[in-house]
């Protein structure tokens, strides 16, 4: 008999969720992992993160123990002490100096607790991804809809109606889908089924990215020049808008009035120089989008991590809208919801027309709050000037997310408590004063239903593959104890004793309004659950008066201050820096032995550039902004355009954090920009070998 079994689970290393099936050797050890055939989403489809999963579950440098100030001691005694610390922080100084930091190396049910436990604390200092990320997509929705994350419209590929799918900013190829995509597992096959019947894909990004390569049309527009194209685009269907459009029945007369005339100076020609395209091809853009009449047009990095990047969220939302893309065959959806079903959510309480205005930020009160989270890019001013003494982090990386990382991590430093919950040794697992060893995605109990806001509509509840060695606890475990410890329970486990609860028990407590039961959940064990997202409710159930807001002052402002001052390079940086996703990695989530060529943390330039600066291959190279500088490996990319260079985000050897401030983001959104930033490039040293 073989003591190997093979067991059906999906990836979670990044948001498409892939089918694989996992060799396991003794239910002990991973030996194998390779793409389930039978999988309805992606049909035998596996990108190189699934086929590090045994690297990853069984690397040899895995935490295994808790550590209190570098000293290895049991879960029980590092949990006693981490909550007697923050219930004494508490004490003194009230719930706000205390926090909670989640990040995307943290699971689906942790987040779930994380967010619990931080209602239960009453604490305002809670950080996680959506700030450093997609704040600006979130606050649009926001101004638009008078939502947040819950109103993020998708491309639905099995949609059969959908004629043209435009991508800025983004490479679900190797990203495999984020914002507005979903989990887009198996992007070829995907996009060879939209053209088969009939699709047209336009991809709007400086670089020739794979998903450019598999595009009808790409327009390789400058960085930060998209607010520029989205603008003229918006004007132009707004002068194609018939008088008997339904568009008129879903908007106000004064917001179309008003949009219009902020639009009124975007010429095409201006447009198509700034944006370095010629004019003809932005008239084939409009063209193909007049002709298709709805569009699917998701969002990206490339457009949130931008210059404009609320402007450009805006706009977008503006086209969707005056082509009649929402909710409609042949355009986008909302999600009707999991854990919270919307379509028979008889309440709703929208934001007023300017934003939720949060507690402001005690440090920076000119900042604005994102869905009540404080923007990551805050954390080192809280901690300096603001109420933040203790903070638990897990899965998280900020160091190599917000600007100013070595600010940030002084700031660290100086924390009274600061405890660290990850998988691997990191450079904040050696400062914290508690390390807890979580375990990895293959040991733990997950619910595969991030489908709210990114990733595919199956809800899937995913038991351990193999058994958790050693001390490795999962996140939920973490949180739950937590909140038993600091007053907590009734938010967390519904005021059970998480010491008589598995993961499961804890997921089936807060399942009160849930789709499906957890019954069926186990019942549907290793597929999931399909339901249909193609369901109209966002603007019938939700959506103040059943109207549009797509001319929010903050819009019509900005488009203003936006023609008379855009430029693109500074004096002294000539060059435009872009950042990109990586194949096998997922921000800073390592998935390989070591980086492959091209997954180094290397500086992309086209030779041409290179050549005049006096740049070799494989050169070290000096990268520097107007906010500070960093060194990387000179690699030739023919696939930039001339005045492009591209950094990949999530890396300590080569943070692009050096080159942003947190001085300089965005008040309305918190966002730090990450790409069209002015770069100067130099040769420092010798070829590296």
């Amino acid at each position: 008999m073989s003591d190997t079994a093979q067991v059906k689970t999906v990836c979670r290393s990044c948001w498409a969720g892939c089918g694989v099936i996992v060799d396991v050797e003794q239910g002990r050890r991973v030996t194998g992992v390779r793409p389930d055939p039978d999988h309805p989403r992606s049909r035998g489809y596996m990108c190189p993160k699934g086929a590090a999963l045994p690297w990853t579950v069984n690397r040899p440098d895995r935490l295994n123990h808790p550590m209190i100030n570098g000293q290895q001691a049991g879960w029980q005694q590092a949990l006693d002490d981490l909550g007697a610390k923050f219930a004494a922080l508490i004490a003194e100084h009230g719930p706000h100096s205390v926090g909670i930091c989640v990040g995307s190396g943290c699971d689906s049910l942790g987040m779930q607790a994380a967010g619990r436990l931080r209602l239960g604390l009453g604490t305002e200092q809670f950080y996680t991804p959506m700030t450093v990320d997609i704040a600006p997509a979130v606050k649009a929705a926001e101004l638009v809809t008078g939502y947040g994350i819950e109103m993020f419209p998708k491309w639905v590929p099995e949609d059969e109606q959908v004629r043209l799918l435009v991508i800025c900013g983004s490479n679900p190829m190797v990203s495999h889908g984020y914002v507005g995509t979903g989990g887009f597992t198996d992007g070829p096959r995907t996009f060879a089924a939209f053209r088969a019947r009939g699709g047209t894909i336009w991809t709007l990004d400086p670089v020739r990215t794979r998903t450019a390569d598999l595009s009808d049309h790409h327009l390789a527009l400058l960085p930060g020049t998209d607010t520029l194209v989205l603008a003229w685009l918006v004007r132009q269907a707004l002068d194609a808008l018939a008088p008997d459009s339904s568009v008129h029945t879903v908007t106000r007369p004064h917001d179309l009035a008003a949009l219009r005339g902020a639009l009124a100076g975007f010429e095409l020609d201006a447009v198509a120089q700034a944006a370095g395209v010629p004019a003809s091809e932005l008239q084939a853009l409009w063209q193909d989008i007049a002709k298709a009449g709805r569009i699917a047009f998701p969002t990206g990095s490339g457009i949130t991590f931008g210059p404009h990047a609320l402007v450009t969220e805006l706009l977008r939302w503006a086209l969707l809208v005056l082509t009649d893309s929402l909710e409609k065959p042949g355009g986008m959806w909302f999600d009707p919801g999991w854990f919270d079903m919307f379509e028979t959510r008889e309440e709703w309480s929208p934001a007023p027309e300017d934003g939720h205005d949060y507690p402001r930020p005690g440090s920076r009160p000119e900042m604005k709050r994102i869905g009540g989270d404080i923007p990551e890019s805050l954390m080192a001013d809280e901690i300096e000037h603001g109420p933040l003494r203790g903070l638990l982090l897990v899965g998280a990386s900020p160091l190599t997310a917000v600007p100013d990382p070595d600010r940030l991590k002084r700031a660290l430093g100086t924390l009274e408590v600061f405890a660290v919950g990850d998988i691997i040794p990191t450079p904040l697992t050696e400062m914290a004063n508690h390390v807890f060893p979580l375990t990895n995605q293959l040991e733990r109990v997950d619910l595969w239903t991030v489908n709210e806001v990114i990733g595919p509509a199956y809800p899937q509840l995913l038991r351990p593959v193999v058994e958790a060695p050693f001390e490795r606890r999962s996140s939920v475990h973490l949180f739950a104890q937590m909140a038993k410890r600091l007053g907590a329970q009734q938010m967390v486990t519904g005021g059970l004793d998480p010491d008589g609860l598995s993961d499961e028990d804890v997921l089936e407590n807060w399942m009160g309004r849930a789709r499906h039961s957890i019954e069926q959940l186990r019942a549907a064990i290793p597929y999931g659950i399909a339901y249909d997202r193609k369901v109209p409710w966002a603007l019938e159930k939700a959506v103040p008066d059943g109207k549009w807001r797509i001319a929010p002052e903050v819009l019509l402002r900005r488009l203003s201050e936006l023609l008379a001052s855009f430029s693109g390079t500074a004096p002294g940086y000539p060059l435009l820096l872009t950042s990109g996703r990586q194949i096998r990695r997922v921000n800073t989530m390592e998935n390989a032995r070591r980086p492959r060529d091209g997954e180094a943390p290397n500086l992309r330039i086209t030779a041409v550039d290179a050549q005049r600066l006096g740049i070799a291959p494989g050169q070290a190279v000096s990268l520097r902004s107007a906010n500070g500088a960093l060194e990387a490996r000179a690699a030739f990319d023919e696939r930039l355009r001339p005045g492009v260079v591209s950094l990949p985000h999530g890396w300590h050897e080569a943070n692009t954090g050096h080159l942003t401030s947190a001085m300089r983001i965005d008040p309305e959104t918190g966002q730090p920009q990450m790409t069209a930033i002015p770069v100067a490039v130099e040769p420092v040293a010798a070829a590296i070998s």
